[in-house]
C-alpha cells in the first residue's frame, strides 16, 4: 500500500508553516523550524505551557527515512518512480506531520487527552534530546525494572 499523501505537491516549506500555524492556534509560545544546509525545513520544535509548567518540544521529521520507503514502494512497482526523490520524500514527510499534528489536535480538542500524553515522547530533557530518546538510550530499564502488569486496571492483564 503506497505511503501517506506520497502524491502530495505540497512544498515543505509551505506545510511546514501550516504546522506552525495550528501549533499556534493551540497557544504554542515559542516556534522553530530549523532548515538543512540547502534551506529546506528539516525539524520543528515549539514551547507550550502545560499543567507542569512550560515545556518544549521537538516533533520527528525524518526525511531520510520516508525517502527509503518511497524508494522501497518504487522498486516495487507500488508507485511511480517520479514519486521516489528526495524532494518528495521532504513533501511526503512534512505533509504526514501536519496530518498527524492535526489528528492530535483533535484528540486534545475532544478532551479525549492531554497534551502532555500527546507529546510525551518528544518532550525535551535536554538541549536536543527527547524523553524517548533518553529512555531508549537507557534500554527502557525504568519499564523494565517492575511487573508491568501490576500498574494495569483489573482484567487488563489477562488480555496482553
Amino acid at each position: 500500500m503506497p505511503l501517506l499523501n506520497y502524491t502530495t505537491t505540497v512544498p515543505a516549506h509551505k506545510t511546514a508553516g501550516e504546522i506552525i500555524s495550528l501549533l499556534s492556534r493551540h497557544k504554542a509560545k515559542a516556534l522553530l523550524i530549523e532548515n538543512d544546509r540547502l534551506g529546506y525545513p528539516c525539524g520543528i520544535a515549539f514551547e507550550i505551557a502545560t499543567a507542569y509548567g512550560d515545556r518544549r518540544f521537538q516533533l520527528p521529521v525524518n526525511i531520510q527515512a520516508v525517502e527509503k520507503v518511497l524508494l522501497k514502494q518504487a522498486f516495487k512497482g507500488e508507485i511511480s518512480r517520479t514519486g521516489a526523490t528526495p524532494e518528495r520524500a521532504r513533501m511526503v514527510a512534512w505533509r504526514i506531520n501536519l496530518e498527524w499534528v492535526k489528528v492530535q489536535m483533535a484528540l486534545l480538542e475532544s478532551e479525549m487527552v492531554t497534551l502532555e500524553q500527546i507529546f510525551l515522547p518528544y518532550m525535551l530533557v535536554s538541549h536536543n534530546t527527547t524523553m524517548y530518546q533518553l529512555m531508549e538510550a537507557k534500554g527502557f530499564k525504568a519499564l523494565a525494572e517492575g511487573n508491568t502488569t501490576k500498574a494495569l486496571p483489573d482484567g487488563f492483564a489477562g488480555n496482553l
